[in-house]
């Protein structure tokens, strides 16, 4: 009797088991969507579309709630006769409620264009009843109107298969055929289904804006705004590093005495500054540089596209003897060129002088000072006094011993193998030059 009872408990066990799973199954449909499209006169005169949209979760019998899908059709046009198309979206007493809009542009410089169809609706079982999945209609024309059009140059039109068809008409037996680039949307915008047209990678204009704050001698604070064009109001952005560089014009040792502060914000990101660094000596002009990771920010004010970067520091006169306004930076402030970032803030003003570069030094914006070009000094005529003898040969030792530091211009005539530095090998060069085992400088190639 108790084995009896064990065996009933063993079997009663597997079978809710295999409910369980059985449940589990049905739970978890496959989701797929389709769309099947039948393509009416489909002549440049004007084109009719029937759209079947299918998910492979929904079949006869169910009860599922009406739903709201977007469906794009995407064509190829140049921008006049895009605008000149006439589009119509149909509304009939069975297919829920159709909306269209467009046309709007996908990639300009490729003639892409797209219309989209807002489609609300219950699902429709199908018919003839060999199809397994419910459906939603959605019916549509485009008329040329005054456009010079071919459909059949359209990227929606692409690709459909001819092998992969279906009736969606029991009265009227029409085949639909499977439309892989009608491409399919949920109400938020992301993809269900279909293959969108190439884009081509949007580079974006970098622009930086600044409010120049106390432009005195004493010192200068610099609120400055950093957009790019591909960053647009409402997106999610990953974080970014970029370096921003200001250039003003000082002796050295006014250089040295000027005290920079980088300010950090909760809201603004991190900002670490450095610096003076020489840009060219001989015209007196250094750089700090600050290094920016932040988020892009949403703009302040509505009218504002894109977001932002913040980038604030500020340039105390110290000991120094300096005016702001002689910085190089600061020479080509447009301030017909401004825009209103904060409600309560103010303007602030298109700034080209200010130089923008990725993470790795790439200039991405902005104008560099002129440097001084390069003399036509005697390679390995460090000296500068028209010859190449031991001096010069004395000078890259004691630069290599860190006893003196080499000019720029110096560094440049002592560079022999033409590799942007003084170093060991140079001084083996000058060696050889000397004692005439080699005829002439510099030596490229030299390893």
């Amino acid at each position: 009797m108790k084995k009896t009872a064990l065996i009933l408990v063993c079997v009663l066990l597997i079978q809710i088991a295999g409910l369980s799973a059985y449940a589990e199954v049905l739970e978890k449909p496959i989701n797929e969507w389709n769309v099947y499209v039948s393509a009416l006169h489909n002549v440049p005169e004007g084109s009719h579309y029937m759209a079947y949209i299918e998910n492979t979760s929904i079949t006869p019998g169910g009860l599922y709630e009406p739903q709201t899908l977007q469906l794009r059709y995407f064509f190829t046009l140049d921008e006049a006769n895009a605008n000149d198309l006439v589009m119509l979206p149909h509304n009939r007493t069975d297919n829920g409620e159709i909306t269209g809009s467009g046309p709007d542009v996908w990639d300009k410089e490729n003639k892409v264009y797209y219309y989209t169809f807002e489609v609300t609706s219950a699902w429709k079982d199908p018919e003839p009843k060999e199809n397994k999945y419910c459906h939603i209609d959605a019916m549509f024309n485009i008329m040329c109107g005054t456009a010079t059009w071919n459909p059949m140059n359209d990227w929606s039109l692409q690709d459909i298969s001819e092998d992969n068809t279906k009736v969606i008409n029991v009265n009227q037996p029409l085949l639909a055929y499977y439309a892989p680039n009608f491409v399919l949307y949920d109400t938020s915008g992301n993809k269900l289904f279909g293959n969108e047209p190439p884009k081509p990678s949007v580079k974006g204009e970098w622009r930086v804006y600044t409010v120049p704050l106390h432009m005195i001698p004493e010192g200068s604070s610099f609120m400055t705004y950093i957009e790019n064009t591909s960053k647009l109001a409402g997106g999610v952005y990953e974080p970014q590093s970029l370096k921003l560089r200001y250039f003003f014009t000082l002796d050295e040792e006014n250089a040295n005495n000027l005290i920079m502060r980088a300010h950090e914000r909760l809201d603004c990101g991190e900002i670490v500054g450095s610096g003076p660094d020489v840009w060219d000596e001989e015209n007196k002009v250094y750089y700090y540089t600050f290094d920016l990771t932040s988020d892009w920010k949403q703009p302040y004010l509505p009218e504002n596209k894109y977001c932002h970067i913040d980038a604030l520091f500020s340039i105390i006169g110290g000991t120094a003897t300096w005016n702001p306004m002689n910085d190089w930076s600061c020479k080509s402030i447009d301030e017909s060129n401004k825009i209103k970032m904060d409600e309560y803030g103010p303007e602030a003003y298109y700034a080209p002088d200010f130089v923008l570069y990725d993470s790795n030094g790439k200039k991405l914006y902005g104008n560099e000072p002129p440097k001084e070009e390069a003399s036509n000094a005697l390679c390995g005529d460090i000296s500068a006094d028209g010859k190449i003898d031991v001096i010069d040969l004395a000078l890259i030792k004691k630069h290599l011993l860190g006893l003196i530091i080499l000019k720029p211009s110096e560094c440049n005539a002592g560079d022999l193998n033409e590799d942007g530095k003084v170093d060991s090998i140079d001084f083996g060069l000058m060696k050889e030059y000397l004692l005439g085992k080699l005829s002439a400088l510099p030596v490229v190639n030299q390893i």
